[in-house]
């Protein structure tokens, strides 16, 4: 039986995971840069993944303020951290609006 990279978030998770381990901490980061800014965002498939990706986003958010970048600012636009934060927000509002929460 073949696994469908394609079409199985689950499996497109196992496969960034196996990737990320591969890759030296820089060319992760861009990597999953890349990802989201072409919105190849997994779907999250558990509240440990929504738990992850809500890290996240208090992580870019606390860098961003450290950098003195705030939203509506031209700087936080164009920047890939808003990107990041755009595909990890939508990704977590489907999770939170999904119809079986058993959370």
């Amino acid at each position: 039986m073949s696994i469908d990279f394609e079409n199985d978030p689950i499996a497109q998770l196992e496969e960034m995971r196996l990737i990320a381990d591969a890759l030296p901490p820089e060319s992760r980061e861009l990597q999953l840069r890349r990802m989201w800014a072409s919105n190849e965002t997994p779907e999250i498939q558990s509240q440990e993944q929504y738990e992850d990706y809500k890290r996240r986003c208090i992580e870019i958010e606390s860098r961003m303020r450290k950098a003195g970048i705030k939203p509506g600012m031209p700087e936080f636009a164009q920047s890939q951290d808003a990107i990041q934060l755009d595909a990890l927000g939508g990704a977590m509002i489907e999770w939170e609006n999904r119809p079986s929460k058993g959370k």
